[in-house]
């Protein structure tokens, strides 16, 4: 099989990346999955390699259009955050000292939320990325989840921390967790 060059790899994401995206509830298929759900070739390239810098600017936030995905709706309304805007300084790496911008553009940094004391202290976005974009979350997800289980058991709602995932969310229909 013949992979995409690097250039033909990054066009490739960006242009899955402004696919339209499906209703929400729906789940979606990637936007060239084939009737039979064979995955095409360029499809299949930017998969093997959406983990690699400068792709995965593109990739990270374009998940759903890489992969069959079904939105979670919000369970109440959104609570907004109070807000202590500042700049942020500047990075020393190792010997070289960058603003925010160096540093971002050198990580291949998408989007910033940076949060003290319960105030979003700095917020950014970069690479056609903003509020409403969404992001694959890596092992974010996992912290997410221990916060989350941590407040339940500390509200008695789970009799101790070693709960399985099925005792404290039992209208969950994902059972990953009952081996």
């Amino acid at each position: 099989m013949a992979f995409l060059s690097k250039a033909a790899l990054t066009c490739a994401c960006a242009a899955l990346a402004l696919c339209a995206g499906a209703p929400a509830g729906a789940q979606t298929a990637a936007p060239h999955v084939l009737p039979d759900g064979a995955v095409p070739p360029n499809l299949a390239a930017a998969r093997t390699h959406m983990l690699e810098a400068p792709e995965n600017m593109l990739t990270f936030h374009s998940m759903d259009q890489l992969f069959q995905t079904r939105p979670v709706p919000r369970a109440g309304p959104i609570a907004a955050l109070p807000r202590v805007d500042q700049a942020l300084p500047d990075a020393v790496i190792g010997t070289t000292r960058m603003s925010e911008d160096q540093w971002e553009d050198r990580t291949f940094t998408n989007a910033l939320l940076v949060m003290r004391d319960g105030k979003i202290v700095h917020e950014s976005y970069r690479n056609n990325t903003d509020a409403g974009t969404h992001y694959i979350s890596f092992s974010m997800a996992k912290s997410i989840t221990s916060i989350l289980v941590g407040i339940a058991v500390n509200q008695g709602r789970s009799s101790r921390s070693t709960s399985r995932s099925p005792t404290m969310f039992p209208n969950s229909r994902v059972r990953a967790m009952t081996g």
